[in-house]
């Protein structure tokens, strides 16, 4: 009977593979975290005994130590492998521009765009002409 995992640290919503041992050929086996109703996957065991699974952990999971089982249908082997659920690193966000800093942007863009538009428009001191019939 033995557990592992691709990595030992997650995050949620987070991919990782489990791996275990000692499950009776062809058996179904459910692979589930501690604290949660619903698996994360059933998968049946190859003719060694050996299963293995790819599973998504859950967006909601709380962040802490955490188990995940892996329990036989017919033959009740079970193996656990224990985790680490850390919060996403925020350095794969750094290439992304928060919404509203891209609208303040735009909005100071289109005031600038704007000003210059109207001192374009309007005349300069040295091109006056004084109005005909003036004397200047």
């Amino acid at each position: 009977m033995g557990g592992s995992t691709s990595t030992g640290q997650v995050s949620p919503g987070s991919v990782l593979t489990i791996r275990g041992s000692g499950f009776a050929p062809g058996e179904q086996v459910t692979v589930s975290l501690d604290g949660s109703t619903t698996p994360l996957a059933t998968v049946t065991a190859d003719d060694q005994g050996r299963v293995e699974a790819a599973v998504q952990i859950p967006q909601d999971v709380l962040l802490g130590p955490a188990v995940v089982r892996l329990v036989g249908s017919d033959s009740t082997a079970a193996t656990s492998v224990a985790l680490e659920v850390a919060a996403r690193d925020t350095v794969e966000h750094a290439g992304r521009t928060p919404l509203p800093l891209l609208a303040a942007g735009l909005a100071l863009l289109g005031a600038a765009v704007g000003l210059a538009t109207v001192a374009a428009r309007r005349p300069r001191a040295d091109d006056w002409q004084p109005p005909a019939g003036t004397a200047g």
